[in-house]
């Protein structure tokens, strides 16, 4: 989290990204951020005209609406919602009972 922390405040960027492939984990349980092709500046109508020519690569299991509708008003919530279906989809697997 600290990672797209600083790149969201402190970069001003979205990662549009964030998938299994993005994220790693280290051998002390950090998880550490991969995977900037796809990023965007903020507020910059070039860079979401490329992201939406380019929407297909992320699953769309990890897709916010506004990046599956293609709307021009992508933000960085469209990057912690991407993380919640990652960390949803984790603890799915964990098979809890």
């Amino acid at each position: 989290l600290n990672g797209l922390e600083f790149i969201h405040n402190k970069c001003k960027l979205i990662h549009n990204y964030i998938c299994y492939n993005s994220i790693y984990i280290t051998t002390n349980g950090d998880w550490k951020l991969a995977g900037f092709e796809l990023t965007t500046s903020i507020n910059n109508n070039d860079d979401m005209n490329y992201l939406i020519q380019n929407n297909n690569i992320l699953s769309l299991e990890y897709q916010s609406k506004e990046r599956i509708n293609q709307c021009n008003s992508i933000d960085t919530s469209s990057d912690i919602y991407s993380l919640s279906q990652v960390i949803l989809n984790l603890f799915k697997q964990l098979n809890l009972s």
